[in-house]
């Protein structure tokens, strides 16, 4: 898991004012500007699932800054792969229910090559999900990387060095 990132109140670094106020200023950048405003998308109106996760993501988000009313249409893809991904889930701990139920091994063995080919789309959308969750936002290692370039985005407007604002 990636690092949290630090705001300027809990780091220990002694900062110049230089550093303090562009530091700042690249904190605040990302402090929310205006809310979320985009309504539940009508493809999602049929899949009861997704438009929990949509209302729980906007809600939770909207308010930070980041999502913006253009990311409506890459939100509703992440929402409906979460449910899908729910729906595989649900598949596979089926399956390993009944795998569980049978007492012939060589049916087990079958079972399992089966349960194999539905775990392997499980990881794949797994994945699809985490790619969407950076681009959106949804990570802390995207947000820490979303104020930092906003960090750097003030300082080079403010003229000032941006190799001392993030020391070890």
């Amino acid at each position: 898991m990636p690092a949290e990132g630090k705001y300027l109140e809990n780091t220990s670094k002694h900062w110049t004012k230089a550093e303090l106020e562009a530091r700042a200023a690249g904190e605040s950048a990302m402090a929310p500007v205006r809310a979320f405003t985009a309504k539940l998308p009508r493809i999602l109106s049929g899949d009861k699932a997704a438009a929990s996760y949509w209302r729980a993501i906007t809600k939770k988000m909207g308010g930070l800054g980041i999502l913006d009313d253009l990311d409506a249409d890459v939100l509703s893809v992440y929402c409906s792969a979460l449910s899908r991904r729910d729906a595989i889930d649900a598949t596979c701990r089926d399956m390993l229910q009944r795998i569980a139920e049978v007492d012939n091994l060589e049916v087990r063995l079958e079972m399992f090559k089966s349960i194999d080919q539905v775990m392997g789309k499980l990881q794949k959308s797994e994945g699809v999900i985490l790619q969407y969750a950076d681009k959106l936002g949804l990570t802390p290692d995207s947000r820490n990387r979303l104020s930092r370039r906003a960090a750097v985005q003030a300082a080079l407007a403010a003229e000032q060095p941006v190799d001392s604002m993030f020391g070890d």
